[in-house]
């Protein structure tokens, strides 16, 4: 799911909801969502996300042409909510900054 500029934030809720409960039905244990924290590239704000309950596990990379950080977001559907993921899982052990 995609959140755009010209999608009203608030209209994306239910769907997001619904599509949270279908994963948490069939067996899905996280979501986990690449998230901007300026602007909605590449799955909608981070902020947004944060409000719907997903826990921020880091910084993936810095998008230099608009200033922002893309995040690693996740929730946890099932258990406790302690990060199963960890942004270290995801990085290089060399070059990455």
């Amino acid at each position: 799911m995609c959140l755009s500029l010209t999608t009203s934030h608030t209209i994306m809720i239910r769907p997001t909801e619904r599509l949270i409960g279908d994963l948490r039905t069939v067996g899905f244990e996280i979501v986990a969502v690449a998230a901007s924290t300026e602007g909605v590239f590449p799955n909608g704000p981070s902020p947004w996300f944060e409000r719907m309950g997903f826990e921020d596990q880091g910084a993936l990379v810095l998008e230099e042409m608009h200033g922002a950080e893309i995040r690693l977001l996740q929730l946890r559907l099932r258990g406790r909510s302690k990060s199963v993921m960890s942004v270290d899982a995801l990085r290089p052990e060399r070059g990455y900054r």
